[in-house]
């Protein structure tokens, strides 16, 4: 998705250009749902979310600077809406049924393939806030550790040791259950 592409769509938008900025949106929108919804947004809330995402990254388009990637300037603004929305309602992680293994052949590994499954979803939803969300910042949206610490805006060092606690603590969580 990152490219010369979407930060030239982003220099151009930056200058107030909205032909650019309808350009923008549907590249950003998909990555900005699925960053949301991995955060435990439920869906309707994912949606709001990233229309409030969308309309502070317009907001803010003169301050993009094209040294940082435009993910991380997007994913900063839709973290920062997440917050406000679970300070506000006290969102919490959601275990979703849309990520259920497909039906195999075998009905006796998809069952235990689907409470694998569970038994992991439960036990990253139970993290505390700060390793789950570096938990799934880097292993379901592929995210690399600085680029976390950058939009989390804390050290290195921190993410390395909230992904240590989240990795001990699922550990402890699912050796008895798998």
């Amino acid at each position: 998705m990152e490219g010369g592409g979407l930060e030239g769509l982003m220099e151009r938008v930056a200058a107030g250009d909205e032909s650019a900025f309808a350009d923008l949106v549907p590249k950003l929108r998909p990555r900005i749902l699925r960053f949301l919804r991995h955060l435990g947004a439920r869906h309707s809330l994912a949606e709001d979310l990233c229309q409030e995402t969308l309309v502070r990254l317009w907001i803010a388009r003169s301050r993009y600077q094209p040294r940082a990637m435009l993910t991380t300037f997007v994913l900063k603004i839709a973290y920062r809406c997440y917050l406000n929305a679970r300070d506000k309602a006290a969102v919490r992680y959601e275990v979703s049924d849309e990520r259920l293994p497909e039906v195999s052949a075998n009905p006796e590994e998809w069952i235990l393939g689907a409470y694998r499954r569970r038994c992991i979803e439960a036990a990253i939803a139970a993290l505390p806030d700060g390793p789950r969300e570096v938990f799934q910042m880097a292993h379901l949206d592929q995210m690399p550790y600085a680029e976390i610490a950058d939009l989390l805006d804390i050290p290195l060092g921190t993410v390395k040791s909230r992904m240590s606690t989240a990795l001990r603590l699922l550990r402890i969580r699912l050796q008895h259950s798998l």
